[in-house]
C-alpha cells in the first residue's frame, strides 16, 4: 500500500531537486544490521535469520529489501508519495501574507480564498495557520528561518514519487548514482574537474569526481566520521515534481 509521508531535505539537496538534478536520496537505516555480514542484529531482525537468512551473503536485494520492509527497518517503498519539508519561514509583505523559502529565497503568495469581508476574499487563516508577523524582506535578509521539522504539508512545494527502494551500504555508492543525488557537476558529467562551473570551489575542495561531493555532503549532514562509518543506508529513487502534494495525482 502507497502512502503519503514527510521528507527533510537540506538546502542542498532543494536546490539540486528545483535544478532537475537529483533523483535519489539515501537514509540510514534503523535499526542497523551487525557491521559482520554473518549476523543480523539486534531483536528486530531475528525473524529474518529464523527463515534461513541468518546472512546477508548470497540474499538478494530484493529479499533484503522486503525483509528489511516487514520488520519496519525501511521508511519508504516503490510507490510512496513524498512532501519535501525544507527551511523555510511565514511573513507579511507589501501584497500580504506569505511564505518564504531559504534554499532560494522563493516567495509563495497564496490564492486569497478566506471568507468574504465585504471588500472581497480574504486570506484564509484557518487554511494557513502560521505565525505572520516576521517582515518578508526582513527574513530574506537575516532570517530567522524555522525549521524545516515545523513545515506544514500545506507549504510545501516539492513533491516526490519513490520508484525504487535499494539496500546497500552508504561507500557502495556508485559514480552515477552520486551524480544522481544532485552532485553540480557540469552537464551532469563529473570528469573532468576543468569542467566544473564557473565559481565552484571543486579544485579546493578537492572534489575530482561525485562520489567525492557526496562523502563530504553526508558528513556535512550527519557528522564527521560519518562517511567513514559506513553505515547501512536506504537509497530511495524518485521522480520530483514542483508542486504541492495535495495537487498532485496520487
Amino acid at each position: 500500500m502507497t502512502a503519503a509521508k514527510p521528507i527533510i531535505m537540506s538546502e542542498t539537496s532543494v536546490r539540486a531537486l528545483l535544478a532537475g538534478r537529483k533523483t535519489q536520496t539515501r537514509r540510514v537505516i534503523k535499526p542497523q544490521p551487525s557491521q559482520r555480514p554473518s549476523q543480523i542484529m539486534p531483536a528486530k531482525w531475528e525473524w529474518y535469520a529464523k527463515r534461513g537468512r541468518g546472512a546477508f551473503s548470497g540474499v538478494t536485494a530484493d529479499r533484503l529489501v522486503e525483509a528489511l520492509a516487514q520488520c519496519g527497518g525501511l521508511p519508504y517503498a516503490v510507490g510512496d508519495r513524498l512532501w519535501v519539508r525544507e527551511a523555510f519561514q511565514t511573513a507579511m509583505s507589501d501584497n500580504g501574507p506569505c511564505w518564504l523559502y531559504r534554499a532560494d529565497k522563493e516567495r509563495v503568495y497564496p490564492e486569497f480564498d478566506g471568507p468574504d469581508e465585504g471588500n472581497g476574499p480574504s486570506f484564509n487563516y484557518e487554511r494557513y495557520p502560521a505565525d505572520y508577523s516576521h517582515w518578508a524582506g526582513d527574513v530574506e535578509a537575516r532570517g530567522p528561518w524555522r525549521s524545516p521539522l515545523f513545515m506544514p504539508r500545506w507549504a510545501s512545494r516539492l513533491t516526490l514519487t519513490v520508484t525504487e527502494v535499494m539496500v546497500e551500504r552508504l561507500q557502495e555508492i556508485s559514480e552515477a548514482d552520486a551524480v544522481a543525488e544532485g552532485a553540480p557537476f557540469d552537464d551532469g558529467l563529473p570528469f573532468p574537474v576543468e569542467k566544473a562551473p564557473a565559481g565552484s570551489n571543486y579544485i579546493e575542495d578537492g572534489w575530482d569526481c561525485a562520489r567525492d561531493w557526496y562523502a563530504d555532503l553526508w558528513e556535512s549532514l550527519h557528522g564527521p566520521d560519518a562517511w567513514a562509518a559506513n553505515p547501512w543506508v536506504c537509497a530511495i529513487t524518485f521522480t520530483a515534481e514542483s508542486r504541492n502534494i495535495d495537487g498532485v495525482q496520487p
